[in-house]
């Protein structure tokens, strides 16, 4: 870590003349990402492209959006130049506007022209502080396996309450994706397997009612798991679901059935906190 913030503070210092911070790299993009708890906006252009240019000169140069930019990583990428980079993310027009995580993940993403107000208006939507998961991110830059997947899909997941609803599927789905990737990476011959499956399982359920996706939840609550059978922190994560149901559906007798099993099982009452968040 002290390394990012040793090439944190050089490139502070080389970029202190600019107007917008732009970095061409998207290794150091990341890393600063994690050290300063941004997210990265990435700009494709490229020397031919007339609308870029017009981006330039009348949207990228007004002093609010260089303001806001300060909330982010800047990323400039010459489509001609970085053709790999372009490759990944399927670019085959510009310009190009994405907003990723640190490890490079999509949230946003808009094609064409942006006059000042809708590029303000977009950049000051996303504009989030990331320190929540900043210990997560770090690991899951170091070390790429199921463990540090799982385990930042659970903050995406947890760190989506906090922000405005207008951005909260876009991070859910973030976390779904991490998801995903952890579930790749598991080994069916692993010990863990099966308490594994079953934690990625009952994250995509949480996802769902976060999603207000009730019903789908519900049938996935009542058919898939031998409650008697889950390990201990999945049992916690089970019955933190199923009391979220019974919120959501105002229902007092299986609220107080569901929040008395939860504390039982939820020594610190972490879960008990979260259905805070989850409600209001």
């Amino acid at each position: 870590m002290r390394r990012i913030f040793t090439f944190l503070l050089l490139l502070i210092g080389l970029s202190s003349f600019s107007q917008i911070a732009w970095t061409s790299s998207f290794e150091d993009a990341q890393k600063l990402a994690i050290a300063t708890d941004r997210l990265i906006l990435v700009d494709f252009w490229a020397t031919w492209c007339g609308p870029c240019k017009k981006m330039e000169s009348e949207s990228w140069s007004d002093d609010e959006i260089q303001k806001i930019s300060q909330s982010y990583v800047p990323l400039k990428v010459d489509l001609d130049r970085k053709t790999e980079l372009a490759r990944r993310y399927g670019v085959n027009a510009i310009p190009l506007l994405l907003v990723l995580d640190s490890s490079g993940e999509l949230i946003y993403k808009k094609l064409g022209y942006m006059g000042q107000d809708e590029l303000s208006r977009d950049l000051k939507k996303y504009a989030v502080n990331t320190s929540f998961m900043r210990n997560e991110a770090l690991n899951y830059f170091k070390h790429r396996d199921y463990s540090s997947g799982i385990r930042l899909a659970q903050k995406y997941i947890d760190f989506s309450q906090y922000l405005d609803e207008s951005i909260q599927y876009e991070f859910l789905q973030l976390a779904n994706s991490y998801l995903r990737t952890g579930e790749k990476l598991l080994d069916k011959d692993q010990s863990n397997y099966n308490n594994m499956k079953e934690k990625i399982d009952l994250m995509e359920i949480q996802i769902d009612l976060y999603e207000n996706k009730m019903s789908r939840a519900e049938r996935k609550l009542e058919k898939d798991f031998e409650v008697d059978n889950l390990s201990r922190g999945n049992k916690i994560l089970y019955t933190y679901l199923k009391y979220c149901v019974s919120l959501k559906h105002k229902d007092n007798k299986e609220i107080n059935k569901w929040k008395k099993q939860l504390a039982s099982v939820d020594n610190s009452g972490a879960y008990l906190k979260k259905s805070e968040t989850f409600i209001d």
